[in-house]
């Protein structure tokens, strides 16, 4: 199958790979995968992009909220929640990426613990202290779940 009539190997010619490159178009976003002046987004850029942009919808949620950080425990403040994670303020100082437990209750549900890892600082304003965005690593479905449902019964003004 791999030879031609005569009994000749055909011949394999090495082809370049072809990046396609489209025009940015004026007053329009560039697709995820394709910058403003039309060359292809790095991974980084990818990831940078993306975080504006919620995957899951999230509820605004102040509770107190425990949270072990580098062996010391502390009773905190949270403000949003969301099967993904929670933002939430701390009156130690946590940098980006470290990570940490959470324990919480929802209203008409169970307590919940998780590890979480912190993926964004919000710098303090004149309204609020400075809060710490934080993805949850390993949520049992159960309690995704029991998140989800408390988000969902959020009316308009509850909603974040």
């Amino acid at each position: 199958m791999g030879r031609m009539k005569d009994g000749a190997k055909p011949e394999h010619k090495k082809v370049e790979p072809v990046t396609l490159v489209r025009p940015p178009t004026p007053g329009v976003a560039a697709p995820s995968g394709i910058t403003k002046d039309g060359g292809p987004r790095t991974a980084f850029q990818m990831r940078d992009a993306s975080l504006g942009r919620r995957r899951v919808p999230r509820r605004t949620f102040e509770s107190p909220v425990g949270l072990l950080l580098g062996g010391e425990f502390g009773i905190e403040r949270s403000f949003q929640v969301g099967e993904g994670g929670m933002m939430i303020s701390c009156s130690r100082k946590v940098t980006a990426g470290q990570k940490l437990v959470l324990s919480f209750y929802l209203p008409g549900g169970a307590t919940i613990v998780v590890r979480g890892v912190v993926r964004n600082i919000v710098p303090a304003d004149n309204s609020s202290p400075e809060r710490y965005g934080i993805e949850f690593l390993n949520l049992d479905f159960q309690f995704k779940r029991e998140i989800r449902n408390f988000v969902a019964s959020a009316t308009g003004l509850e909603s974040a």
